[in-house]
């Protein structure tokens, strides 16, 4: 009901707690399409066209999809297979269209990727960070096998020492079933996944914070270079500290801002 968002849902009848909803800056609301519906009923996907602007000096560098998923701990592992390969079709289609996917979602999976993960092959992607803190169950086995099939990656796992555990009991912290799935562009540096265990929600989840490097400088729209994503085994960048961020300040409106290749004329900003 805040004047400055847009609110977009979609989701099973007959339950209050289900369906999934997304939020949305109402400046960026101006370039936003709703795209194709997913024959999962908890699901929804909208397209943020590329040029939409946050209302100040930066804005949006490519055309992005943004999914949300909710996928019940009820379902069976075929339909569980099924969602996954709807999800599938449509991120090859969208990328097939040069857009950008982040997909954010309780997937009610656990999966965990050590760099020396015994299903690992030749050549085959680290598709989360060697610190997660979930063992892979058979939904987790089948996410990694999305993730590698088209080419995208969690943001969780990648910060040594962290805790990152989203579901929650009456005790405190459980497991991992949360994850923000992007492709390859968007963990650059800046990117981050952040659990906050301060907020107080009516929720068994804890909340989430992710941000991605998604906004450069009006005069830099058109400078953006492809990014070239090395094959192999690799590992997301230095992510981006509060300090960081702090130290930056002084000649950048929020780093965040900051797109891999671009200059954006902070003399002392500290990447």
């Amino acid at each position: 009901r805040d004047r400055h968002f847009r609110l977009y849902k979609r989701g099973a009848s007959g339950g209050s707690y289900h369906g999934v909803a997304l939020y949305v800056r109402a400046s960026l609301a101006r370039s936003l399409q709703l795209r194709s519906t997913p024959t999962h009923p908890d699901a929804l996907w909208v397209r943020i066209l590329k040029g939409a602007t946050t209302g100040g000096v930066s804005e949006l560098s490519v055309n992005l999809s943004v999914g949300v998923y909710y996928l019940s701990p009820s379902l069976s592992d075929a339909a569980f297979a099924e969602a996954l390969r709807e999800l599938s079709t449509l991120v090859v289609q969208f990328r097939g269209e040069g857009d950008e996917v982040v997909i954010l979602g309780d997937f009610n999976a656990h999966f965990e990727c050590p760099l020396s993960h015994a299903e690992f092959g030749p050549g085959e992607m680290n598709v989360c960070g060697p610190y997660a803190h979930s063992e892979t169950d058979g939904r987790g086995r089948m996410l990694i096998h999305f993730l590698r099939g088209c080419s995208m990656l969690s943001l969780h796992g990648w910060r040594q020492g962290v805790d990152e555990r989203t579901y929650r009991s009456s005790h405190g912290p459980v497991t991992t079933v949360d994850y923000v799935l992007v492709t390859p562009r968007l963990a650059g540096d800046g990117a981050d996944y952040v659990v906050d265990y301060s907020m107080d929600m009516p929720s068994d989840h804890y909340l989430v914070l992710s941000h991605l490097p998604l906004l450069v400088l009006r005069d830099a729209v058109h400078a953006v270079p492809p990014v070239k994503v090395p094959r192999g085994r690799w590992s997301i960048p230095r992510l981006c500290t509060a300090a960081d961020r702090e130290r930056a300040a002084h000649c950048c409106d929020a780093l965040q801002l900051w797109q891999p290749g671009v200059d954006v004329n902070c003399e002392q900003a500290t990447r």
